[in-house]
């Protein structure tokens, strides 16, 4: 085993003199992470400009003040935006309950007047009317994707537009 402070000298090439060197190559590798540059380093720039540590250390504190105030502020939005969600979800529901309500008593009232089909289909909620409170129960339309949910794939397979093909007198 060779000893690392003297090292063997290296066996001479052919056609060439022994020149009573020995040649020796060190490789060191020093990583360091964080906010600061490693401790020598720092010293390495005290000594050449005196007073730059401490600014290069001020400037690491005022940077992660920073990034502090940044997470907070989209934080504070990010609680905003939900906040604003929320009051949209409630106000669109109240519509819905106001706009169904209306039409309850309308067909009660077109009802009693001696019209019960029309005013059946006035207050029991026609396809127009479901519609109208489905929309504003759920929210404005393609929202959903903004929010990160998507819509399920439609099914494009032979399979699934049987079912929508119709016969001859236009049937399903």
């Amino acid at each position: 085993m060779s000893d690392p402070t003297n090292p063997t000298p290296l066996p001479p090439r052919s056609g060439h003199q022994q020149s009573g060197r020995v040649i020796r190559q060190e490789t060191i590798e020093v990583s360091f992470i964080g906010p600061l540059p490693h401790p020598q380093i720092l010293q390495g720039y005290e000594q050449a400009c005196p007073g730059a540590a401490s600014r290069i250390i001020e400037m690491a504190e005022q940077q992660g003040s920073n990034r502090r105030l940044i997470e907070q502020s989209l934080a504070a939005s990010s609680q905003d935006e939900m906040r604003l969600q929320f009051r949209e979800a409630r106000t669109g529901q109240l519509c819905a309950v106001i706009v169904a309500l209306t039409f309850i008593v309308a067909g009660a009232y077109v009802a009693i007047n001696g019209h019960p089909w029309p005013g059946a289909v006035l207050g029991g909620g026609g396809v127009g009317l479901q519609a109208l409170v489905a929309t504003f129960v759920r929210g404005r339309g393609g929202q959903g994707e903004k929010n990160g949910d998507r819509e399920k794939p439609r099914d494009s397979s032979p399979r699934s537009q049987q079912g929508k093909q119709t016969n001859k007198k236009g049937k399903k």
